[in-house]
Parts: C-alpha cells; sequence; structure tokens
C-alpha cells in the first residue's frame, strides 16, 4: 500500500514543479511589468516637476521595446546623429569582426593606427577602456569611434557595417522617434549578441561572476560604466544644439531607457569636467526607480522628503540619494526657481554635512574618480600652469594592525639611537647604556631597545602638508642615570623613516652618521658632545649647546631652538632616497633635548594600511607628491574619508586610484562614507 502511495506521489510531482514554475514566471513577469509601469510613471512625473513639456522617450528589456512616447518632431542635424549613432554600431561591429576571428583582439592598435601614441595598446582596449588608460578615456578623447573606423576599412571589413540588423543606412533624416528608436535597435541587438558575455554559451543562464566584464573600465562599447549596490550601469549622453539624450542600460535589470529633452537649465553628467551620470537629475530618477524597491512606496505614501532623507543617509543607496538632491537643486537654479534650489540645498547641508561643500560643487573639478567599484586600478590626467593650492576630497578603505605599531620595517618615523658612554663597541647592549628609541608618526606610545622610558616625553606635529616635526625630552636620570657636564661624549646615530603606498612596506631610510644599514653597531655612530655654547658641526661629531631656558614638549616649538641651526639627515641607506631632514639637540641639568624637522610627501599613521585610496603622482618623474591618508577615528569604519589642502607645484600630473576586492560603491561589506564619494575628487581650492 505505501509503495502504491509512494508511485502516485511520484507521478503527481512533475505537474506539481510545473505549476510552481508558472506561478513563479507569472510573478517575476508581473513584477517586471509593474517595474517598467513604474518607471514610465516616474520619467513622465519627473519630466513634468522640471518644466520639461516636449520630450521623447522609450524603454526596452533585452527582447522588444516595452514603452515609448514620441511628443517631439523636430528633424535632428544628420551628421551630429549619425555620430551618436556611430559610437554604438562601430564598437558592435567590431565585437562581430572580433568574434569571427576576422581581427585579432590582442593585436596592437599601432598596426592600424600609426598616430596612437601609447605603444602597448591593443584593439581589445577600444572596446574596453581601462581606468588607467588616459589617451582613450572618454572625457578626454573623442576619437575611438574614429579608431574603430579606421579598423574596419583598414581589415576592409565597410561591407560588415552595413549588414543584418545595423544596417541604418538607409535613414536620411533622424527626428526624435527615429533616433531613439535607433538607438533602441541598437541596445536590443547588444543584447541579443551577447556583447557582455554575462550569460552562459546558450544565452540563459548569468555566470557565477555577472560584473566581471565591466572590471576596472571607463568605457565599454559606446557605453559609460557606474557600478552601484551590486549592480552594473552603462550610461551615455549626447547633445544636440538646445536638445539632450541621455541613455541608461541597467545590465542586471535588462532594461534600456533613452530620453530625448530640452537641454536649457537641466544638469548634464558632463558638467564641470566630470563624467558623472547622478548629477542629471533623470538619471537619478530612472535608478532610483530601478534600484530603489522602496522608492515608489515612498512615492505613494506622501512621506515627506526630509524623512525619507533621514531613512536613506545611512543606507547603501546614500550616494544616489544625495546626488539627487543637487542635481534637483541645480536643475531649479537653471528654471529660476531659486527658493526651491535653496530648500534642496539646506536639506543636503543638513542631512549629508561631510560632503563636498556647496561652493565647490559648481567649480569644474582637475580631475576626478567619484564612485570606485572593486579591483580598480585608475588615473587620470591634469595640468597646472603655475603653483596651485588645491584641495583634495575622497574616500577609501582602511585596515588596522596594532602589530605592525611597533614592526621596525613599516613605519614613518624616527630612530635615535645613543651610547651613552661613547663605548663604540660592535654590538649594540642595553647593559652598556646604548640604547634606542622609536618614534612612529601618529603614535603616541614609544618603543624600542631600553630598560625604561619613564618620564621621557614627545609630541609629533604639522607644520604642513609635507614637514612633521619631532620634539623630544629625554631625563638623564633614565638614560642611566648620567651626571652631564660640558665635554662629556655620547655615542649618536638618527634615523628617519618613510613608506609610501605601499604599506606597510617601507620604502626609505636616511641616517645621520652611517652609510649602510648598520644601526646595531656603535662603533659606527658618531659622537654627540655636550657644549656651553653653540659650536659649528662637523662630519660625524655634533654639539649639543647648553639652554638656560625651559623647554615644554607640547608640539608648540619654543623660540630657544632658533639659535641653533638643523644637522642634516642626510645619508641614504635604503632604498630611494625620497625624503629629508635635520636635528637639533639642547641639554640642561634635568635633561637632553631633540627637535627634529622631517619633510616627507607621504606622512602615514603608524598602525593604519589603507587598501582603498588616492594618490597624485607627478606625470614626468613618478613621484608621489600627495597620497589618501585613512585614521583609525572614522566613524564608518573600514571606510575613512578625507579632506585635505595642500599646494601642488606647476606641473602635468596624474590623478590616481586602486582597490581591492569587496568593500567600494559596487557592494558595501561595511559602512559607507558619508560624504558622497569613493574615490577621490579634486579641486583647485576657493578659500
Amino acid at each position: 500500500m505505501r509503495l502504491m502511495q509512494k508511485k502516485r506521489l511520484t507521478k503527481k510531482l512533475p505537474n506539481v514543479l510545473i505549476l510552481v514554475a508558472l506561478i513563479l514566471s507569472s510573478c517575476t513577469k508581473d513584477k517586471n511589468t509593474q517595474l517598467v509601469s513604474n518607471l514610465e510613471n516616474n520619467i513622465i512625473e519627473d519630466l513634468k516637476t522640471l518644466n520639461i513639456n516636449s520630450y521623447s522617450y522609450i524603454i526596452t528589456n533585452e527582447r522588444k521595446i516595452l514603452k515609448q512616447e514620441f511628443q517631439s518632431t523636430e528633424t535632428y542635424n544628420f551628421t551630429n546623429s549619425e555620430e551618436i549613432i556611430e559610437n554604438f554600431r562601430a564598437p558592435l561591429i567590431l565585437k562581430q569582426m572580433i568574434d569571427n576571428s576576422l581581427i585579432n583582439e590582442d593585436t596592437l592598435l599601432l598596426k592600424y593606427i600609426p598616430t596612437i601614441k601609447d605603444k602597448s595598446l591593443k584593439v581589445l582596449s577600444l572596446l574596453r577602456v581601462p581606468a588607467n588608460q588616459t589617451e582613450l578615456d572618454p572625457m578626454r578623447s573623442n576619437e575611438i569611434t574614429r579608431y574603430i573606423n579606421s579598423i574596419l576599412k583598414a581589415t576592409h571589413a565597410e561591407s560588415s557595417i552595413k549588414v543584418g540588423e545595423l544596417d541604418i543606412d538607409n535613414v536620411k533624416q533622424l527626428n526624435d522617434k527615429d533616433l531613439l528608436k535607433t538607438l533602441a535597435k541598437l541596445s536590443l541587438y547588444f543584447d541579443s549578441k551577447n556583447v557582455t558575455g554575462r550569460m552562459s554559451t546558450d544565452g540563459k543562464i548569468p555566470v557565477l561572476t555577472p560584473n566581471f566584464y565591466a572590471r576596472n573600465l571607463l568605457y565599454f562599447a559606446g557605453w559609460n560604466v557606474l557600478k552601484m549596490d551590486g549592480h552594473t550601469i552603462f550610461w551615455n549622453f549626447f547633445t544636440q544644439a538646445h536638445k539632450s539624450i541621455l541613455l541608461i542600460k541597467v545590465i542586471d535589470k535588462g532594461l534600456f531607457a533613452a530620453i530625448s529633452y530640452p537641454s536649457k537649465g537641466i544638469p548634464s553628467p558632463f558638467d564641470n569636467n566630470k563624467s558623472d551620470v547622478l548629477q542629471s537629475p533623470l538619471a537619478t530618477t530612472i535608478l532610483k526607480s530601478l534600484l530603489d524597491s522602496t522608492y515608489l512606496k515612498k512615492k505613494t505614501s506622501n512621506i515627506h522628503l526630509e524623512k525619507q532623507l533621514q531613512q536613506v543617509k545611512s543606507s547603501k543607496l546614500n550616494f544616489l540619494y544625495m546626488h539627487d538632491l543637487t542635481a534637483r537643486a541645480k536643475a531649479f537654479e537653471g528654471m529660476g526657481e531659486i527658493q526651491k534650489a535653496d530648500s534642496l540645498y539646506r536639506l543636503y547641508e543638513k542631512y549629508f554635512p561631510e560632503a563636498i561643500p556647496l561652493k565647490y560643487l559648481k567649480q569644474d573639478v582637475l580631475a576626478e574618480f567619484q564612485y570606485v567599484p572593486d579591483n580598480f586600478d585608475g588615473k587620470k590626467y591634469f595640468e597646472l600652469k603655475k603653483d596651485t593650492r588645491v584641495r583634495l576630497f575622497g574616500s577609501g578603505q582602511i585596515v588596522y594592525d596594532s602589530y605592525i605599531q611597533y614592526d621596525l620595517n613599516t613605519n614613518d618615523g624616527v630612530e635615535i639611537y645613543l651610547d651613552m658612554f661613547n663605548k663604540k663597541s660592535k654590538t649594540l647592549n642595553i647593559r652598556d647604556n646604548q640604547y634606542f628609541y622609536r618614534f612612529n608618526y601618529g603614535y603616541t606610545t614609544l618603543s624600542g631597545n631600553f630598560f625604561s622610558k619613564n618620564d621621557i616625553e614627545f609630541a609629533i606635529v604639522d607644520p604642513n602638508d609635507s614637514v612633521y616635526m619631532l620634539e623630544v625630552k629625554m631625563p638623564w636620570k633614565t638614560l642611566g642615570d648620567i651626571k652631564p657636564r660640558i665635554g662629556e661624549a655620547i655615542g649618536l646615530n638618527m634615523l628617519i623613516l618613510d613608506k609610501d603606498l605601499n604599506e606597510p612596506w617601507r620604502k626609505s631610510t636616511i641616517t645621520w652618521s652611517t652609510t649602510k644599514w648598520w644601526d646595531n653597531n656603535p662603533s659606527l655612530w658618531g659622537t654627540l658632545i655636550l657644549s656651553g655654547k653653540p659650536v659649528h658641526n662637523r662630519q660625524k661629531i655634533a654639539y649639543c649647546s647648553k639652554t638656560r631656558n625651559e623647554i615644554k614638549i607640547d608640539g608648540d616649538i619654543d623660540n630657544v631652538w632658533n639659535k641653533i641651526n638643523y644637522t642634516p639627515i642626510d645619508s641614504c641607506v635604503a632604498s630611494k632616497f625620497d625624503i629629508s631632514g635635520g636635528f637639533k639637540t639642547l641639554w640642561d641639568e634635568q635633561a637632553i633635548y631633540f627637535l627634529f624637522r622631517v619633510v616627507d610627501n607621504v606622512k602615514n599613521q603608524a598602525g593604519v594600511i589603507t587598501i582603498d585610496k588616492g594618490w597624485i603622482e607627478n606625470a614626468a618623474t613618478g613621484e608621489v607628491t600627495y597620497k589618501m591618508t585613512g585614521a583609525t577615528n572614522t566613524p564608518y569604519l573600514p571606510s575613512f574619508s578625507t579632506d585635505k589642502t595642500f599646494t601642488l607645484k606647476a606641473g602635468k600630473y596624474f590623478l590616481k586610484y586602486s582597490s581591492d576586492d569587496g568593500h567600494s560603491t559596487e557592494k558595501w561589506y561595511g559602512k559607507s562614507p558619508q560624504n558622497g564619494i569613493y574615490g577621490a575628487v579634486l579641486y583647485k581650492c576657493v578659500e
């Protein structure tokens, strides 16, 4: 009996599975239909809010046109519209040629384009522009399409330009309907040919790593790339005379939207020398509709905007809502509705106090990476005609390692080596009153090799962007109950330690009296002689003047130090020499005092490893002139934010940024920063 029941159950099971599958398919279809309907309603509502009365739009999925409306019958200039179409068509033809083995994607561009400056560029770079390839940066170059067509002609591929779904040469004049339908046609072709490669070979099942195709890219086959909260967004924007065309394609949603509207007063993604689609209020409306499942509920329940901002300001989509506020405020400004604009600006300052100040939002950037994804390695070129005060806003990721606070090979800082009785032995021995003390930049605990640190005082201060000062007071009783007198000789060496980009590894070391890495050999150290008054120092011999003035170790450098010259610390013993410094000494009956001045282009806090970070590099020399550094007092760990003002000399530079896997605008595993940036944005200082 049980066996028969089991057989009956087995026979019914496939029917049950089919029914469940049909229900799930129906639910998914209804959900997508509702999503598209809500997207269309939001676009129309936003166009009305922005007083745009003449517009056209089209919405498609990966298979067909879903929604469309064409209110404008104005004809476009064909030459300009052809350039827009060619921006998307040429990459698709090149991809088709590569897939048919008619062009090798690894062939150097130099073969087809003799004028190309970067000799390492390959054909594939025209389809997938790396974030560190400034020559093909769409913001700086409009030649990508021309390069592609040059290759197609060089390979006798003209006939391929007029094949199949891509044959649009019969269109002689384009109005909104013609142009948007043509762009939709190209988008559908893009999807049907699985250009991203995100689907399996049968085109039905997404691969396990769906974002791989857009890794570390500024541009993909005619599209700019944005990654946000697990979504990959392709976008582009064009202007023709007084009209704008915005295109957005959310890959994992399988949806494409294109809107044509009058340009006047409406912010562009390319305003202020940026490439930021969130500067467009229509773009933020589309993305809120598609990425935030609660967006429509908030609108239909008429929740006040302030309550909405209170809910989203710490969410994973806070960047989207933050930039929506400023994009909308700028649009109202362009429409002359200053009161509405000011009310939105006030909300921006109230709910996002750490964001870029308003006075900078309307300024042109020198260079920027605003929304950095995982596994990023990017660079942007900029040039300064004269010495310029600049301000950098940025965010990144840090980890904190308490061990490396003490590690000899990691930190920025200063080391003092003392041989109190000047024995000049060949090995350092604390029983012979031979000590060393390490003062790590950004850390308040003294480390080293000594019997006692009782009553030793020190302070590290930053008088400017590239300099730090170290004051030290060492009581004689702590150093071995020494009775100081004029003429007393003390063995001495000083080291300045430096690390730059690759934490936690040391990059450079300079010393006062040794020429090799012989810290622990007192016989090679110099000599410090206690004197009654300032005496000119000689090679490996320094004179320590007696003072009658009280010296306070408080970060405020006392005037008594002005009577003494710095002794240079200038012997390079490890790696590239990109730091400099010097020291001064004084003594009295109670203690010996040291003052160090260190010039360091990148000052790193002890114990902090900045994993995702930006920096500025001299384009001619490769020297790092500034680096974002994290701190442990951020409330948004592992995120950190920075706001720094500093001076760059006239010259040519790269703004660079790198990130690892796991925490970025692409996907957060911890708290996101609250300044609307994950990357670096550089301005000329306006203060």
